[in-house]
């Protein structure tokens, strides 16, 4: 019995090793997405409107006088919109050194932000007050929604639509055919 040149001592050693390590690669992976997401989400979420206000506190707006508030300035966006009043008061934004959630990322996000939302204690910070594009903040929401909806293993039909829908796409999908979730989402997540 002769050996293939290809197959040499130990390769499925090394094989088993190198998928071992793609699985931990993805693992990593996920988790800084995970990671990020959240950041965004209570980012997101923090700053979109939840009120939570206490009681006593909505009890001595409502008993102040009108006449007795200052004339609040309307404030607005960098394109001029009006803003709404800030839900939640942060404590520490732009004093990183006191942030008690510490994470040693390979490679930073340009600029994060993850808070409590019941306290407004800021718990993790990196360029806090940094304007940045929301980019693929919209592809890990997509993502998280759909893996808390579906199994991995469930099957996604590939739709006219899908295919002739604008914006970038990974390779051709196969009009038609059923392909696993799991798949679809690594096309979403990895450009």
């Amino acid at each position: 019995m002769s050996t293939s040149p290809l197959l040499t001592p130990g390769h499925r050693q090394r094989r088993r090793a190198r998928a071992r390590q793609r699985r931990r690669n993805r693992r990593a992976a996920w988790a800084a997405i995970v990671l990020v997401v959240a950041a965004g989400a209570v980012a997101a979420v923090g700053v979109s409107g939840s009120h939570r206000h206490t009681h006593a506190a909505a009890s001595k707006r409502a008993a102040a006088p009108p006449a007795a508030r200052p004339p609040v300035a309307q404030a607005s966006s960098a394109i001029g919109l009006p803003l709404g009043t800030s839900p939640l008061q942060l404590k520490g934004v732009g004093f990183p050194q006191r942030d008690p959630v510490r994470v040693a990322f390979r490679h930073p996000p340009r600029a994060g932000l993850l808070f409590d939302l019941d306290t407004g204690r800021i718990l993790w910070q990196r360029n806090a007050l940094r304007r940045v594009r929301i980019a693929s903040l919209t592809k890990m929401m997509t993502a998280l929604i759909t893996v808390k909806e579906a199994p991995a293993s469930a099957r996604v039909l590939v739709t006219k639509e899908a295919v002739n829908s604008a914006g970038s796409k990974v390779g051709v999908l196969p009009l038609g055919k059923h392909i696993h979730l799991e798949t679809m989402l690594y096309g979403l997540l990895l450009p």
